[in-house]
């Protein structure tokens, strides 16, 4: 039986193509070749890209090391709804205002970057837990969608078809860098973008929302499943 640790949790239906994870072992095996007799065990959704060992005595916690995380969140808004990747992208009916989701998200990186976010997880997580994290970076990319019918109106098959590009609306990535982030922090984030984003909410209101230090006064959150954890970092 091996005890894993983790540098960072997901929530039920997030997905992580960065995750880190140390365990103690005596196989006296290649990394290579650990590595590939590991991803044979795992189930076919997890897979192990890359191993390293560390010497014997060496203690190394992901999750204490980690100098920054890097999530991920993926969301198409206006158009037609996501078919193929709808496990990985959350639909917003409404095409969004993305210069006012920008203004909102340049509260939570002013300075004094450290701030703190009992705002943005749940109530009890808050009450029991450190809540001042740095949010070092929210960068909200607008995405050409991998879909869009051709411009001369005829699909690759060269049958005729109707042009597409209306239809397909917004794609976006919003990609937060940080040195921690709180349970469910991200997600909850998202929402208040997509509010600020829709008209529901005033960017100017976040610094009020997070002096509050009240859940209640957030909104709610995106779905799990337009969140990957990219990347963990270690200096």
């Amino acid at each position: 039986t091996l005890r894993l640790r983790a540098a960072s949790r997901t929530d039920a239906g997030v997905h992580a193509r960065g995750q880190v994870a140390a365990f103690a072992s005596r196989c006296a095996v290649s990394d290579r070749a650990f590595r590939d007799a590991l991803n044979t065990r795992l189930p076919e959704d997890v897979l192990c890209h890359a191993l390293r060992s560390c010497a014997a005595g060496e203690d190394f916690d992901p999750r204490a090391r980690a100098t920054r995380k890097t999530y991920v969140y993926a969301i198409a808004s206006g158009g037609l709804r996501p078919v193929r990747d709808r496990g990985d992208v959350w639909f917003v009916k409404q095409a969004v205002d993305v210069a006012r989701m920008r203004a909102a998200a340049a509260h939570f990186t002013a300075e004094p970057v450290a701030k703190d976010y009992s705002s943005f997880t749940p109530q009890k997580a808050a009450a029991d837990s450190d809540n001042v994290c740095a949010v070092t970076s929210i960068e909200i990319r607008e995405v050409e969608p991998r879909a869009r019918g051709r411009r001369d109106g005829a699909d690759r098959h060269g049958e005729g078809a109707a042009d597409e590009r209306d239809d397909v609306g917004q794609r976006l990535e919003l990609v937060f860098q940080g040195d921690r982030f709180l349970y469910k922090m991200v997600r909850n984030l998202v929402g208040m973008l997509v509010d600020a984003g829709l008209g529901r909410v005033s960017p100017e209101t976040i610094p009020a929302i997070l002096r509050a230090k009240d859940r209640s006064s957030a909104g709610q959150g995106a779905p799990p499943h337009g969140l990957t954890l990219m990347h963990i970092a270690y200096d």
